[in-house]
């Protein structure tokens, strides 16, 4: 009540601040007393109170204290003395400054000047030594002179009375380009009127029965069966069952109104003492109940080859992340994070990348933004497939992001023990910073500020020493987590995580603001509604199709032949990987105009005569053979992912020449003869039509 939270620091035996040590509230920071180089705390006191620091031992210094004291009471001034414990004489004397504090610097210098002693001596401040902490030399924590209870009921009468105190003025911290607006600090579980009541988890689930043992217990009273029921020190009262029960409702997805209908209408031997109160079942079981299931994170199962293959792509994207300036890191690890994270989720090396669903999980308000992360990511890290989006099925198709399998040795993955969630899960006074500084921290080894600095690729080179600016902000970063219980700081100065995530305050309360905007672009995107440029921009493209189309209709049939011989002998003079890059564009323009690739490409063959086909099929016969060996499998390889590429496309036009054609998938071993067309001749030159 004295004190501003958040306002503390630690000091040494001989009154110095120890560097590096961080205290997030009085609690947390007492527990850092003896150890390493703190002695004891020292914290701010609030608008509205100082404190007169009497430095004077001896007769001396009781005079003083006293002068100071009644000085209070004849005004009636609230006031606290308590003995500093350095020695007989020192004293701090707290007070309310409300309508006196004009007064005490005259206060202070007439009692200077009738003592005839120094500023060190007696001094009005506002850092000081908080009551419930120990000196820092004699270790003694002395109690406060008069009347304590007296005291404290009079402190709340007056802070009931004195305004409310101004917000703390954020500090600014480096981010990314997406804009977040402050959020009202909302504590999970602090949630007053009739919000309290209805407090929902936060996962989602269907309404099923519960299971048989709970539901047996609600209906008979009899209670289930519980392996440490009968183990020393566990608490097996009705309290506990009837926690459990209300947990297992929460997690068969009941609301509150649901599970209390189930109580009240219980067997009179189950949840006795729930059904005497409403209220009070709310406030301690529900509450509790569903704060257990917010927090619990069970840990995924993954697969090894994924594993592998994700940390090889984590060191690219290290090397990919040193190339960028210091401001773009942030949101290109995020966003890699976030996909290699659905990778192994997932169980597989190839995930879809929709930028709306980037922008709900990485709170990165900037499609631009996020496109630029995929580019990088497409050309250094893994495969960004652009073809995979088909506008004709805009609701299931989607850019796809793949990345290559590990080349080494399956390592071992080691056991899970803290789970973070996603940065669109955590206060939205949190950062992008602050989500990757959560994802680095050890467990249990702490390490320094200085370290995280350098690990989070906020230097300018790899090797380079943080500079101290960088080093300010990463401590900054961590003083915040360790405000929510996300990070702890030792009295040596070094950071680590918690082994559990504690309960963490709500969401950014914009987040349900940018999920109804996400939904809205997604249906107007899904509609096929476009806006006037698009519009005018289709026509565009449309007249422009054409011209091309009249601009070939009158060009003569001799130069169009030629025309057609220029471009399939470039055709053939290319690669097989050029080939199949032009291929796979031309499919993705067809598809965006809705020209239908089967139909033509059947319509062309039909308009041929027997002989005419008998004579490409002979034709490709001849050329297949005389290419080389490697080049065959290269062909055969390019034909069965194209086949592949038409089939995902939802295509069929493959099927009149199916699985008959003979053709299996391409393999890395060359002499094996394994991958190129098989079975009869007619067979193969289908295939390579």
């Amino acid at each position: 009540m004295l004190f501003e939270a958040g306002a503390w620091f630690a000091i040494d035996a001989e009154n110095r601040r120890v560097p590096g040590v961080s205290v997030a509230s009085l609690e947390q920071g007492k527990t850092l007393i003896g150890s390493g180089r703190v002695a004891t705390l020292v914290g701010r006191l609030r608008a509205g109170f100082a404190v007169f620091d009497v430095d004077v031992e001896g007769v001396m210094g009781e005079a003083i204290t006293e002068h100071l004291a009644a000085w209070c009471r004849d005004r009636g001034v609230w006031h606290v003395v308590r003995p500093s414990g350095g020695s007989s004489g020192r004293h701090h004397v707290f007070v309310s400054t409300r309508s006196v504090e004009a007064d005490l610097a005259d206060l202070v210098a007439h009692t200077r000047a009738a003592w005839r002693v120094g500023r060190t001596k007696v001094d009005l401040r506002r850092d000081v030594r908080p009551l419930s902490c120990p000196h820092r030399r004699s270790g003694q924590t002395p109690a406060v002179a008069g009347d304590v209870r007296a005291a404290l009921a009079s402190l709340w009468q007056l802070a009931e009375t004195m305004p409310s105190p101004p917000p703390a003025p954020r500090r600014r911290i480096a981010r990314t380009s997406q804009r977040r607006r402050p959020m009202r600090q909302e504590v999970a579980g602090e949630i007053s009127g009739r919000e309290q009541e209805a407090r929902v988890p936060r996962r989602k689930r269907p309404h099923r029965p519960l299971e048989d043992k709970w539901a047996t217990y609600l209906a008979t009273g009899r209670r289930p069966a519980w392996k440490r029921a009968d183990e020393p020190g566990v608490d097996a009262s009705n309290s506990t069952y009837e926690l459990m029960c209300t947990a297992s409702m929460v997690r068969a997805g009941w609301t509150h109104e649901q599970a209390w209908q189930a109580i009240k209408a219980a067997h009179p031997d189950a949840m006795s003492h729930a059904r005497e109160s409403r209220q009070r079942w709310t406030r301690l079981v529900w509450r509790d109940a569903v704060a257990s299931d917010d927090t619990f994170a069970p840990a995924p199962t993954i697969d090894t080859a994924v594993w592998a293959a994700t940390q090889e792509a984590r060191a690219r994207l290290r090397a990919c992340a040193w190339r960028l300036p210091v401001r773009q890191r942030a949101s290109l690890l995020v966003v890699a994070e976030v996909v290699l994270r659905r990778m192994e989720t997932a169980g597989s090396l190839r995930v879809p990348v929709p930028e709306r669903d980037l922008v709900l999980d990485t709170t990165i308000r900037d499609r631009a933004t996020i496109r630029r992360c995929l580019r990088l990511l497409g050309r250094d890290v893994g495969t960004l497939h652009r073809d995979a989006l088909d506008v004709v099925k805009k609701t299931s198709t989607s850019f796809e992001f793949e990345i290559a399998p590990s080349q080494g040795e399956v390592c071992e993955i080691p056991p899970p023990s803290f789970h973070t969630p996603l940065p669109s899960a955590l206060p939205g006074a949190l950062t992008l910073h602050h989500w990757l500084t959560l994802r680095a921290l050890p467990h249990p080894t702490p390490t320094t500020a200085a370290s995280l600095t350098s690990r989070l690729q906020r230097c300018t080179s790899p090797g380079a020493t943080p500079s101290a600016h960088a080093v300010r902000a990463q401590r900054q970063v961590l003083a915040d987590l360790q405000s929510l219980g996300l990070a702890r700081c030792d009295a040596e100065g070094g950071w680590s995580r918690p082994e559990h995530l504690p309960l963490t305050p709500s969401p950014h309360v914009d987040h349900a603001s940018v999920r109804a905007q996400v939904a809205q672009e997604r249906a107007a995107w899904r509609s096929g509604h476009r806006s006037r440029w698009e519009r005018e921009r289709q026509i565009a493209h449309r007249e422009l199709r054409e011209r091309h189309r009249h601009w070939w209709a009158a060009l003569p049939p001799a130069q169009r032949r030629e025309r057609l011989r220029a471009l399939a002998t470039r055709f053939d003079a290319s690669s097989v990987g050029e080939q199949s890059a032009l291929k796979r564009r031309l499919r993705v323009r067809d598809r965006e105009r809705g020209i239908d690739c089967s139909a033509r490409r059947e319509a062309w063959w039909q308009a041929h005569t027997p002989q005419q086909q008998q004579e490409r099929v002979d034709a490709r016969l001849q050329r297949w053979h005389r290419l080389s060996h490697p080049e065959q499998v290269a062909h055969a390889r390019a034909w069965s992912e194209h086949r592949r590429e038409e089939a995902d496309g939802g295509r069929d036009g493959w099927s009149r020449w199916g699985d008959s054609t003979g053709i299996t998938p391409a393999v890395t071993d060359l002499s094996s003869g394994r991958g190129l067309p098989r079975g009869r001749p007619r067979t193969e030159v289908r295939a390579l039509r």
